[in-house]
């Protein structure tokens, strides 16, 4: 029997760990800064990284990170160009 349509709509808005590792090089952020920005302990980060074995990222924590790299992609950074 083959996955129901509810269980492959979780699957395919699951966030993998190359993309949660491309958010987190678009913010700068460290694993540890991640736990901490989002309440979970820097080895959960680790989990949610593993390419291995990775655990799965809970959806919440996956949107908010998704609309901090959309907002530092809009917005983008100041530079010292800028007179900042």
């Amino acid at each position: 029997m083959g996955k129901g349509r509810k269980a492959l709509m979780m699957e395919m808005r699951q966030m993998t760990p190359d993309r949660l590792q491309s958010i987190l090089t678009t913010l700068h952020w460290s694993q540890r800064v991640c736990g901490i920005e989002t309440g979970y302990d820097e080895s959960t980060v680790r989990r949610w990284l593993s390419k291995a074995r990775p655990s799965p990222i809970p959806e919440s924590v996956a949107a908010w990170m998704e609309k901090l790299d959309a907002a530092v992609l809009a917005c983008g950074r100041p530079s010292a160009q800028d007179g900042g």
